[in-house]
């Protein structure tokens, strides 16, 4: 019986060249040994590519515990910064508390230091010492100023630095002093 089969093509030449090639035995021992060799270099290639895939997978969990961990420590740096900053701050505001007590009791002092009949027109802090400036009615009550002043406590030791008669004053402020508070051992 003859068939026609329209349905498959022909094997190409290069399959049918292929299929019919056959070995000859001397070439077994050496084709095997070939066919190993290569097998086990396919195997050890697929087993360092595993490896690596799972050291890049490890690297990667690893970067990212790391960008996390640098994160949490530059948060906390700046959290430290803060902390140092607040300090600072609180120090400063310890020492202007402690400050301001001193300087208010001195003004006190300055305030209850002044005889009645001399007053003050400008208290100033020039960096080492306080100047005072005012009015009084004479001498004798400029006198009496120092007087105050020294026998005050803290205050620091008077020096009068000038006097000055005022013709256009009234009768009662008639005089200009300048009082210069130095520091006690100064």
């Amino acid at each position: 019986m003859i068939s026609f089969d329209f349905l498959h093509a022909a094997q190409p030449a290069l399959i049918r060249k292929v299929a019919q090639w056959r070995m000859p035995p001397e070439f077994y021992a050496p084709a095997a040994a070939l066919c190993g060799v290569l097998l086990a270099t396919a195997g050890a290639c697929g087993i360092e590519e595993s490896r690596l895939h799972s050291s890049l997978a490890m690297e990667s969990a690893y970067r990212a515990r790391y960008e996390q961990s640098r994160t949490q420590l530059q948060s906390a740096g700046i959290e430290l910064r803060r902390i140092r900053e607040i300090i600072e701050l609180d120090d400063r505001v310890r020492r202007m508390t402690v400050s301001g007590y001193r300087n208010a009791e001195r003004l006190a002092g300055i305030a209850n230091a002044l005889p009645s009949h001399a007053w003050l027109t400008s208290i100033a802090y020039d960096g080492e010492d306080i100047v005072l400036e005012g009015r009084a009615s004479g001498l004798p009550a400029v006198g009496a100023v120092l007087r105050g002043i020294e026998r005050s406590r803290g205050l620091g030791e008077p020096a009068l630095e000038s006097t000055t008669l005022d013709d256009g004053a009234n009768s009662v402020e008639k005089m200009l002093y300048t009082v210069r508070l130095r520091r006690a051992g100064r």
